[in-house]
Parts: structure tokens; sequence; C-alpha cells
């Protein structure tokens, strides 16, 4: 039976000086974005009241019942001081049932399955929002409060279901749904509720003194399908929906922990996780219906990997980072919340 993954934090009495902080040990933080648990395919209707069907086939899912093969059970068993941070879209997550999220060809989680990521796996979870608004100027018309009675639901609110499911880590990080920021929301609710809140610009990397420097805004690094980086095969002109996506080399994030200081937090985010290829390489056969993604993970070098769809990763290559995180003995791991304290921030507000 597996051991659920004790979580690096710091001590509740944390509290450290900015010039302290610098000397904090250099931190990861990986976050699965939504939580999603894999592909899904067979879409009636649309994200997230639609219908779809889970498709594991060539995906190596972030949670599987019965200690089933997972991402999560593979990181416990084989990177054991790597701490998995899921984010939560908590106004859509059902008791036992699952929805779905990307337009039909993802599987979001339930939250039996959120709990059991965090009793058996050691996951911590933080909020992506209620609903995902992408406007903040406008309650839905279902809202029968005021508008900023329905910011603070998506924000705050947001956060205290996911502690209200026992669920640890909700303080740490705000995802803002697609980046779609509010300077209101940001200063009433955001910023007095959470530690930091996502940014994609940036390197991913963040100090104690950037993030309070910037609305306790932390940078993410995401790991992206896209093209291939190998000029002149088909796969480097892939994506006319996204003609700038280029995939993620693992080699470039593994460079980036192995040079990490003192004081530095790489905060990662990943999403479905696929192997191998749709449609297959040998028989051109596409194991979809509906969804419309397709990629490539077959080749051992991975400048040749693609996929056409930014939310999709090969799996081999999230493992090469994971073990280099777990070989790296400078690198301490472990989610939002606990970046903060051992930075000393001083804790939310409320």
């Amino acid at each position: 039976m597996l051991v659920a993954a004790l979580a690096v934090a710091a001590p509740a009495n944390a509290s450290m000086s900015a010039q302290d902080a610098t000397m904090a040990p250099p931190m990861v933080t990986i976050v699965m974005s939504r939580s999603e648990i894999s592909a899904a395919d067979n879409m009636m209707g649309s994200e997230p009241t639609g219908t779809c069907k889970q498709d594991d086939k060539n995906i190596t899912p972030l949670y599987a019942p019965n200690n089933g093969f997972s991402v999560a059970r593979w990181v416990v068993a084989n990177a054991p001081k790597v701490h998995l941070t899921g984010s939560v879209e908590t106004g859509v997550t059902k008791d036992n049932a699952n929805w779905c999220a990307h337009g039909g060809e993802s599987f979001g989680p339930s939250w039996s399955q959120l709990e059991a990521l965090g009793s058996v796996y050691g996951m911590h979870f933080i909020s992506h929002s209620a609903d995902y608004p992408l406007v903040w100027t406008t309650a839905p018309k279902t809202w029968t409060g005021t508008l900023a009675d329905w910011q603070n639901s998506e924000t705050c609110g947001s956060r205290d279901v996911i502690t209200q499911h026992g669920l640890l880590g909700a303080l740490g990080q705000y995802n803002w749904p697609s980046q779609k920021t509010d300077p209101t929301v940001m200063t009433d609710d955001v910023i007095p509720c959470f530690y930091m809140n996502r940014s994609y610009q940036g390197t991913g990397l963040n100090t104690l003194a950037t993030v309070q420097a910037n609305d306790d805004i932390a940078s993410t690094r995401q790991l992206l399908g896209g093209r291939c980086n190998v000029v002149g095969l088909p796969c480097s002109t892939l994506l006319p929906g996204c003609s700038t996506c280029r995939y993620t080399v693992p080699v470039s994030v593994i460079n980036q922990i192995t040079l990490l200081k003192p004081g530095q937090a790489l905060n990662l985010q990943g999403y479905v996780l696929v192997r191998n290829s749709n449609p297959d390489v040998t028989t051109g056969v596409n194991q979809y219906k509906t969804n419309a993604d397709q990629w490539d993970c077959t080749n051992p070098n991975p400048a040749y990997h693609w996929s056409n769809d930014v939310e999709r990763y090969c799996w081999v290559d999230f493992q090469r980072i994971i073990r280099a995180i777990q070989n790296n003995p400078n690198v301490v791991v472990t989610d939002p919340e606990g970046v903060a304290q051992i930075w000393g921030m001083s804790p939310p507000t409320r």
C-alpha cells in the first residue's frame, strides 16, 4: 500500500526578513492545471455542462482508482521528494462525478478524486476560481447578490471551498482564469486572501522581492505542447491556430532547475500527459471521435516531440524533469503556500 507523501512546509511560526529570504533554499513548485484527471472524447454539449467520456489511451492519467498506474502514483514511487500541487475550479467540481474541461478534451476531477490525491499521494491544492470568469465587471445573470459578493465568491470563496473539503494549500496561490485579471478584484480579494497569484509573464523564476514588488504575482513557466524544435520538418510548422507555440524541451527546464540559487523559486505548470502518438505512427489510426488533439512522443530525442495542443505534454519528458528534481540535492519541492512560508511572507489578512 502506498503511504501518503509528506509535503514540505515551513514551520508554522516561520518568519524571515527579506534579507534572510535570499538565503532560503532553492525551491520548485509543480502545479497540475485544474487537476485534470485524463483526456476525454465523445463530447456532447459544451464545457463544463456537457457530457464526455474519459479516454486514457496513450495518456498517463493524474489519478487512477485502486492505486492504478497514474502520474501521482509514479511520482510517489520514483521521486519521493517531489510533491505535486493541483489547481481546482471549484464551482463545477462535483462530489463523485467528473466534468468536461478544456472544451471537452480533458476530464475534470471530482471532489472524491481530489481528496484521494491529497490523502493517498500527498497533493496540495490551490484555487483556479469557482466558475472560470473571463469578465470581472459583470456578475452572471443568475447571481442574486452584489458584484463585489460575486467577485469574492470566485476568489476567496473558491479558496474556502477547497479548505472545507479537507484539502491543504489553498492559501498559496490564485490562478486567474486565462490570465484575465482585474485591478479591483486584485486589490479587494486576491491580495487579501492569497499569498500569491499567477502570471505567465516572465520565466517562472521568482524571489520574495520580485513577488512583493508586483502585487504578489508569481511568474509561472508552463510545460507546453506545440511545434517540434527541429526546423524543416512538418512538425515544426504544425500549428496554424498557434504559430508561436513551441514544445518545451525538458533540458531547458532541467538547466533552469540546476541553476537555481538560494532565495529563488521556480513555478512550473503542467497539463495532461500523453504517451506514444496520436494518430498512431504505424497505423495512422486516430483514437478520438470528437477530440482534435494529436501528438508524437515516440522519438528518443525530445527535440522531435510535438503536440497540436499546448495543454498536452509528453509523459516521458515530464518524467525526465521529475527525475532531475529528485536527483538534485539542493532543491526543495513544495506548494505555493510552502514557498511563501519559507520566504516568511505575511499570511493573507482574510
